[in-house]
């Protein structure tokens, strides 16, 4: 049993836009969680007039989503989300000139007991935080998809399963952080990339409630 998604259009392209993705932070909570819960302090790049913080979630419980987050207590917009039995994975972002650390706070209706998060600054889209296009996939072994990317663009993924194996991304994406607390997530993003359309994203997590989402600027 799989599900593949993949939407085009999110947001205006990239016309005029050089994004530069740089990792910048990953933070773990494991065990039975409050909404609302904080990340305290989470770094967030270099302050620039139109950086982008970029925020991937992986959640574990019982299917439930991450209903909204705050990053320095303002609303970032969600980007792209899916959800596979007790996984759920999205990616959320929000432009922020000033500061190099952040509260980052996510709010949810239900049970959680784990949740990751990675953190990138996006630079080059004049502040801009649309998706030019967005992938996921969900299944109980590997997971690929595939995204269109424009010319100078940049891809930002999240992976993440119900296990303590570990993350591995296998394709078109270079791997930057893993997180293992009794579930595992990991993240990944590249940039300076070459126009192409459906290009191949991979991970593999050695369990059920596997969730991979892709987003592209």
């Amino acid at each position: 049993m799989f599900q593949v998604n993949h939407l085009v259009g999110f947001g205006a392209g990239a016309s005029g836009r050089d994004p530069t993705v740089v990792y910048a932070s990953t933070a773990a909570q494991n065990g039975s969680l409050t909404s609302p819960h904080t990340f305290s302090g989470q770094g967030i790049g270099t302050a620039s007039a139109d950086r982008v913080v970029i925020v991937s979630i992986y959640a574990k419980g019982s299917g439930v989503p991450v209903d909204s987050i705050t990053i320095g207590g303002a609303s970032a917009a969600k980007l792209v989300e899916i959800t596979y039995n007790e996984g759920n994975a999205t990616i959320w972002a929000l432009k922020v000139a000033a500061g190099t650390t952040a509260d980052i706070a996510l709010t949810w209706t239900g049970t959680l007991d784990r949740v990751f998060i990675g953190v990138h600054a996006m630079t080059g889209t004049g502040g801009s935080a649309s998706a030019h296009d967005t992938a996921t996939h969900s299944a109980t072994t590997s997971l690929t998809t595939t995204i269109d990317v424009p010319s100078g663009g940049a891809v930002v993924a999240v992976c993440g399963g119900n296990n303590t194996g570990g993350i591995t991304f296998t394709a078109g994406i270079t791997e930057e952080w893993e997180q293992i607390a009794t579930a595992s997530a990991g993240g990944a993003s590249d940039d300076d990339l070459s126009m192409e359309s459906g290009r191949t994203i991979s991970a593999t997590v050695p369990s059920a409630h596997e969730c991979l989402a892709v987003v592209s600027f």
